[in-house]
């Protein structure tokens, strides 16, 4: 059960310790709330009462021979670590400070800028930053093992993204991550994650195979992309469904990737923020933010409507 560990020290004698909880700060030590338990007798305790994302703040109160002392706050951010942690290849935060060139994966994926996207701190959904990108500004990595599924591999591909008003669209798409080109002759196959930005904006997963046809999980969000604010996509693949959800609603779901290898036979780089057709890098382009972008190779996350997270994914299991 996830809880919340407290160890603190006692120099000399004591009879036994409350602690006291609030989710605001504590700042009245004669005026403490009741506190979550008494008569302890330890100086270790585990609060397991508490809820993802929220921030907590704590005080100790010993007592010896009918005396009292208090100590400073402690504060706490309750985070659950992620039980399919093993099985992520890919998570980006896109935290760093303002106009920072530096984009780290938390699995260890390598990856290069192409042109000037920076990490920024105009928006943010979590950390403070979201990485900023534009036209011929998109990030790039040639380690395509994590993003390449068997036929018959579950998965989950998610990230938040913002769209200002003024971006510009090309071909009303904007594409949030592209595994090789955006092309369907003998020379492309690969797979996208891509926005329709029409008056009827749609989301969709597709798989360019090399055959001239595609097999797409593409669905309808029922109006135009609302523009600056943030908006989770989520695609997950289970058995033989994929599942495509906004903003954690359910708004479809297809067996058209049913026993379908999400691979890339020409070998082009993982884009994030980048549409590649085979005579064009970047030739579809994102203008715009993005924050918490993760693959799950292995696991479909959701197969019904969810509430998106509220804080920042865990690094850990």
């Amino acid at each position: 059960m996830p809880g919340i560990r407290l160890e603190f020290a006692q120099f000399g004698d004591f009879d036994s310790f409350d602690i006291h909880r609030s989710t605001t700060s504590m700042t009245d030590i004669n005026n403490l709330p009741v506190p979550i338990t008494t008569n302890l007798k330890s100086m270790l305790y585990v609060d397991d009462n508490i809820t993802q994302g929220v921030t907590y703040y704590y005080r100790v109160v010993v007592w010896r021979d009918g005396n009292k002392a208090v100590s400073d706050e402690v504060i706490v951010i309750a985070q659950q670590g992620d039980q399919y942690w093993n099985y992520v290849s890919s998570l980006l935060h896109f935290n760093g400070a303002n106009n920072s060139t530096s984009f780290i994966d938390q699995k260890s994926n390598t990856w290069s800028r192409v042109g000037t996207p920076i990490i920024s701190t105009e928006q943010s959904k979590f950390g403070g930053a979201s990485g900023r990108f534009s036209k011929n500004n998109y990030i790039s990595t040639s380690n395509m093992t994590g993003f390449l599924f068997g036929a018959t591999e579950d998965f989950t591909i998610e990230a938040w993204v913002y769209i200002p008003l003024n971006a510009t669209v090309y071909q009303n798409l904007i594409p949030i991550i592209c595994v090789g080109y955006q092309d369907i002759s003998s020379a492309g196959g690969g797979w996208n994650l891509c926005i329709s930005d029409t008056s009827t904006a749609r989301i969709g997963l597709q798989h360019c195979k090399t055959n001239f046809t595609t097999q797409n999980a593409d669905f309808s969000i029922d109006s135009s992309l609302t523009r600056n604010t943030w908006h989770h996509i989520e695609f997950g693949r289970s058995g033989t469904t994929t599942y495509g959800f906004f903003n954690g609603s359910l708004v479809g779901t297809t067996t058209d990737q049913n026993n379908v290898a999400f691979t890339s036979p020409n070998f082009s780089n993982v884009s994030i923020a980048s549409g590649n057709n085979r005579s064009s890098m970047n030739y579809w382009h994102f203008d715009g933010f993005i924050d918490e972008l993760r693959i799950t190779k292995g696991v479909c996350r959701h197969t019904a409507s969810f509430t998106p997270q509220t804080s920042e994914y865990p690094n850990g299991a």
